[in-house]
């Protein structure tokens, strides 16, 4: 225990590793290429692709789950910092994710070690370096995962307006361009923190002090309006068409898996749990961690000892706001509706932990979670992810250079595609990236020469995939080429 202290106390040392450890944790996979490449990371792909190589701008972005609404254009216009620069190279997106959620851990770090002390902010660091949530969000490429970085800045923008008086209009413009961006980065987030956040305003004092202020409540809105200049220019030009959608929603919700209140209650709950639960790299430390805290360490809680009790009382506020606006709505409620809470969780427990007299019973926490946590990778860490079985980008990688090293023409060849999501943007992004760099033209999905391709992804429906296999391929042709990759089965045909 005391050499864990003595670690900590050494804080050059301790982060040195922690950063070694964090990307121990996260490169392999960028490395190997396993990661997550499904028919939305296609998608968006090639969205990219058709604004900056075909110059056709857009002004609205990916589906939601409620038709006819979409999130912010801005992750097309993001994503084309790594499709210019490396010429659309599809990795290149996920290292760019990878730098962007490693500089907001670092100034998650950084800020917490201003606020409150070294120790605390190492500690987080620690968590998040583990945390089985956040490694994944570092390389996964989805507009969801540029609301972190902006909800850490609205976590400390609002710290630093109710505990250090930053009530100038940067750091309002600041909180105010951070809900804007979560709103356009993630719907259903920003649809229900903002009016939540609004309502705080009314409930709280100090809020209420501040955005009264007429000069104080335009930088609010003025932040808020600037993301969502797409979306507005968007709705001008098509009558509102989104606006009357999100009306006629709310007048008259059509939910696809409609519930009553006590499943929805307990759905969220279950949700929020998972939330919590996800910090950690192993449920019963979780389990054990959150029990100290809520069981003994209130005990001997007094909100007196807080140094932060404005931004404690605050922060509780909305968390539990955002679980009670979330049982408003009736249908499936998927955990990425609030991407990244888990920064919030995070800073309401350094706000508990920091007091006026040190707790010892803190420093236990602290100590046993370390320990535990790193025994938990020591046991589990591996080097080399198992690419043999990924069915990410690796393996639709390998498919692609597989035809292409084995077609004779291609400026003129076939490919046809069977994928369960119908719509094989994965192969169409990988086979578009190949042309841009020369490697031959895009496939057609006719017969040429007699000959053509066939990528035949696994189906969990064996009927479904059966059933498409004996209406496409012709029984006359014969096998030319054939090789399986993972599930997914590359044939050449030939008639």
């Amino acid at each position: 225990m005391q050499e864990i202290i003595n670690m900590i106390k050494k804080n050059w040392l301790f982060f040195a590793i922690l950063i070694i450890l964090y990307f121990l944790t996260r490169f392999p996979y960028l490395l190997f290429h396993d990661v997550v490449y499904t028919y939305d990371q296609g998608r968006d792909f090639l969205k990219t692709a058709e604004v900056f190589l075909y110059k056709n701008p857009t002004f609205i972005g990916p589906t939601t789950g409620i038709m006819g609404l979409y999130h912010g254009a801005w992750w097309y216009y993001i994503l084309g910092i790594p499709f210019l620069l490396t010429k659309g190279n599809p990795i290149a997106f996920y290292y760019f994710i990878f730098l962007i959620t490693f500089f907001t851990n670092l100034l998650f770090f950084y800020v917490s070690k201003k606020i409150f002390n070294e120790k605390i902010a190492l500690f987080l660091f620690f968590l998040i370096t583990f945390s089985p949530y956040f490694i994944g969000k570092s390389f996964f490429v989805g507009n969801t995962t540029l609301v972190l970085p902006f909800l850490v800045s609205f976590i400390f923008a609002n710290f630093l307006i109710l505990e250090k008086n930053r009530k100038d209009d940067k750091f309002i413009f600041i909180l105010g361009l951070s809900l804007g961006f979560i709103f356009e980065f993630e719907f259903g987030f920003g649809f229900l923190l903002t009016p939540l956040y609004f309502l705080l305003i009314l409930l709280i004092k100090d809020l209420r002090k501040i955005f009264l202020k007429f000069k104080n409540f335009f930088s609010l809105i003025f932040g808020i309006l600037i993301p969502i200049i797409p979306r507005l220019l968007f709705e001008f030009k098509n009558g509102f068409i989104q606006t009357k959608t999100l009306i006629n929603y709310l007048i008259k919700p059509h939910y696809f898996n409609p519930k009553p209140f006590y499943q929805v209650f307990n759905d969220r709950l279950l949700t929020f749990i998972d939330y919590a639960k996800s910090i950690f790299n192993h449920p019963l430390i979780a389990f054990i961690f959150y029990f100290f805290v809520f069981k003994n360490f209130c005990l001997i809680f007094n909100k007196e000892n807080l140094i932060y009790k404005r931004a404690y009382s605050f922060f509780i506020l909305l968390f539990f706001g955002l679980f009670v606006f979330a049982n408003f709505y009736g249908d499936n409620f998927w955990r990425y509706y609030y991407e990244g809470i888990e920064y919030l969780i995070l800073f309401i427990i350094a706000l508990s932990f920091y007091q006026k007299k040190e707790n010892p019973l803190v420093n236990k926490i602290i100590n046993l979670t370390i320990m535990a946590s790193f025994f938990v990778f020591i046991t589990n860490f591996s080097i080399k992810p198992n690419v043999e079985r990924s069915t990410g980008l690796i393996t639709h990688e390998r498919v692609v250079n597989f035809i292409l090293e084995n077609e004779k023409n291609l400026n003129n060849y076939c490919v046809v595609v069977y994928t369960p999501p119908v719509i094989p943007y994965t192969y169409d992004y990988l086979f578009l990236y190949q042309e841009i760099n020369g490697r031959g033209k895009k496939p057609v999905n006719n017969w040429v020469n007699n000959q053509c391709w066939y990528i035949i992804e696994k189906d969990d429906i064996k009927i479904r995939r059966e059933n498409w296999i004996k209406n496409n391929l012709p029984k006359n042709a014969k096998i030319v080429t054939q090789k399986k990759f993972f599930g997914v089965e590359v044939i050449k045909l030939e008639i």
